[in-house]
């Protein structure tokens, strides 16, 4: 015997069909941006010449539930309250001439990204604008923008990060905010790590670092 011919579907359950999948892909949309990528546009000079404003990164949420943070990532996080502005507050009394030793103990809604230049137990000073780490200026094959002012230039008395903590620093040394003024990024407020620059198409790659020597007044962004 032969089969009886399917009933023909009706256009208001062709509609539900396409309504229901497009939903589901959503969800599904919705699902990889909270758990495994989520886009996030820079609003500041502070990572130039890697990172400028207006830019867009995508962010890796399970970097760092499945791995350890690593010096050079470029990291995602909460920054401590009292990190906005010029006015940033370490979270405890801060020892003159060296960089903040704790963060305030709660973290702010807003996020930031910075490099990761030194690591838990690991002793930090800063000199000419950069991170010595353990005693020993940390090379770094990747341009950044010289520091200029005392304040963030020279610090020479050294701390020591403290457990489950990352000292973070921004790429344009002397126009950021960063751990030498509000203290290190415990590991539980990081976000995840910023792999790949999305906007604008002309920039798009990775974001490890532009090589050293490339400098804004000479090449275009």
């Amino acid at each position: 015997m032969s089969a009886p011919p399917e009933a023909p579907v009706s256009e208001r359950a062709r509609w539900v069909r396409l309504g229901l999948a497009a939903a589901l892909g959503l969800l599904v949309l919705f699902a990889v941006q909270a758990l495994l990528v989520r886009p996030y546009g820079i609003p500041s000079e502070s990572m130039e010449p890697t990172l400028m404003p207006g830019e867009g990164i995508l962010v890796n949420r399970l970097a760092y539930r499945l791995g350890d943070p690593e010096r050079g990532d470029l990291a995602v996080f909460h920054p401590p309250v009292g990190a906005l502005g010029e006015e940033a507050r370490c979270g405890v009394p801060r020892p003159r001439r060296s960089p903040c030793p704790e963060p305030t103990a709660e973290h702010a809604d807003e996020v930031y990204v910075k490099r990761i230049v030194a690591l838990p137990g690991e002793r930090v000073a800063i000199a000419g604008g950069a991170p010595v780490v353990n005693g020993e200026p940390l090379t770094e094959d990747f341009a950044t923008i010289p520091c200029r002012a005392p304040s963030l230039c020279e610090l020479p008395r050294e701390i020591v990060v403290p457990a489950d903590h990352y000292f973070v620093m921004g790429d344009h040394r002397g126009g950021s905010i960063d751990s030498r003024h509000w203290g290190p990024v415990p590991r539980e407020w990081l976000v995840g790590q910023a792999f790949l620059r999305y906007w604008p198409p002309g920039r798009l790659g990775g974001i490890k670092g532009l090589p050293r020597g490339y400098t804004l007044d000479t090449e275009a962004p």
